[in-house]
């Protein structure tokens, strides 16, 4: 779920599952004191076990900078150190 805050427009909206959704001021504020109360309510294990879970479902940083052409460079130089140098007759 994304908060999306546009101040130009003092429109407050969420992003659930590709839907958007227009609330106003005070729905965004009871919005943020729930989520922020039950992720205070959860056991330390269990949020520990939270952060744990987002950092392994986490892409790579160059791929998230730059796209898919680190990883094919990445891939074609695995590539090359795995096959022996071949000798030119």
């Amino acid at each position: 779920m994304h908060i999306i805050n546009c101040h130009y427009f003092k429109i407050h909206f969420l992003l659930f599952l590709n839907e958007v959704i227009f609330i106003s001021y005070n729905e965004f504020i009871k919005f943020l004191t729930n989520e922020v109360t039950a992720y205070l309510n959860l056991s330390k294990e269990d949020r520990k076990e939270r952060r744990q879970s987002k950092k392994s479902n986490r892409t790579p940083y160059a791929e998230q900078m730059l796209g898919i052409i680190p990883f094919i460079c990445k891939v074609q130089l695995n590539q090359k150190r795995k096959r022996p140098y071949r000798l030119r007759t």
